[in-house]
């Protein structure tokens, strides 16, 4: 840790904006384990190498690095661009009979959101101070039930509201967008909000926008499905292992309190399989367009952290930061000295 320490301290004021949260929420020897997984995919070879012994704490302090130059190439272009994914909490408990509803028509205070604006109000803030203007894309995770949960809601013959839900979608994107302008105003920071959703992102021209301003992009992805959705993927670098991982916490989320018990509860392990296959797709894709937006650096509480951002990744040039603390689904929080972790970072060593 003597390193990290050193490394913290070499931190100009003007990166300071966003790397301190490095190393003080995230485990570093979970960072790590991203690294040396960010390395497999971008080698694109797949041979364990004879490694008896990995220091986690030494590639943990190298992302670091990558995510410092980042940064400050992103600063000489004159603007920090970062994404974020939020996803909005509706209720699915009754899917049957109300499946719009599991995307709520106004974003409320039970959102995970509430609970990240603080930070993102104090980063916009300080950055702000530094001359730097954030480039924020803000992307919406509507697309969940219509993805990687419809194995499950087609083969329970779940009658669809399409025109509901997209009508959700719409009047949430909206009212997050309104909470964010008043939320912002009213604490000084200032900030463009900017919405898109119900326009084409293709022909926006964002990733190139010079900004005098910080700028927050609200993007939901059902409205977008078009720019994103049909992209050409390679997938044969997701690993069987994930995605037996993934299929693990899946099946605990859909025999939850949560989910409507009478589809999603009791299946058989094949279809959580499935369903795991399918999101690690959409992650893929996912990963694309924030490199379509001019992204690289994603803002993530996505858990468990590791196996998430293999997901979306599929080149090796995406960097994560972990700016919160993730209490939710506490459950998927590994152990960053568990002997298991050792051992999947020994397999995902490559080149």
């Amino acid at each position: 840790m003597e390193k990290m320490n050193e490394y913290e301290k070499e931190i100009s004021p003007d990166y300071s904006v966003i790397l301190p949260t490095l190393g003080k929420v995230l485990d570093p020897n979970i960072r790590g384990e991203i690294y040396l997984g960010r390395r497999s995919i971008s080698s694109r070879s797949y041979e364990e190498e004879p490694i008896p012994q990995v220091n986690l704490l030494r590639y943990g302090y190298e992302y670091d690095q990558l995510i410092r130059k980042q940064v400050e190439e992103d600063i000489c272009k004159g603007k920090l661009t970062l994404t974020m994914f939020t996803c909005p909490n509706g209720d699915a408990t009754d899917i049957r009979n109300n499946f719009a509803g599991i995307i709520p028509p106004k974003f409320n205070q039970n959102q995970v959101l509430v609970q990240r604006i603080p930070l993102l109000m104090n980063l916009i803030r300080e950055a702000n101070k530094q001359k730097i203007p954030i480039n924020l894309n803000m992307i919406l995770g509507d697309t969940d039930f219509l993805t990687y949960y419809y194995p499950v809601i087609e083969r329970n013959k779940v009658v669809l509201d399409l025109d509901k839900y997209i009508q959700n979608v719409t009047t949430y994107k909206d009212s997050l967008v309104s909470m964010l302008k008043e939320t912002f105003t009213k604490n000084g920071v200032a900030v463009d909000i900017c919405s898109y959703g119900d326009q084409d992102i293709a022909n926006s021209g964002l990733e190139q926008t010079v900004l005098v301003k910080s700028t927050i992009n609200v993007i939901s992805l059902m409205l977008n499905t078009s720019i994103w959705g049909t992209e050409e993927i390679d997938y044969t670098s997701i690993e069987v292992a994930d995605i037996d991982e993934e299929a693990y916490y899946t099946s605990r989320r859909c025999n939850s309190q949560r989910f409507d018990s009478t589809i999603f509860a009791g299946n058989d392990s094949t279809v959580y399989k499935q369903m795991a296959e399918i999101k690690a797709k959409e992650y893929r894709k996912q990963g694309k367009l924030v490199r379509k937006l001019g992204g690289k650096i994603i803002l993530m509480d996505e858990l468990p952290p590791a196996l998430k951002t293999r997901f979306l990744t599929n080149e090796g040039d995406l960097l994560f930061v972990f700016p919160w603390i993730r209490n939710e689904d506490n459950w998927r929080n590994r152990d960053s000295n568990e002997l298991e972790i050792v051992n999947k970072v020994k397999k995902a060593i490559r080149g």
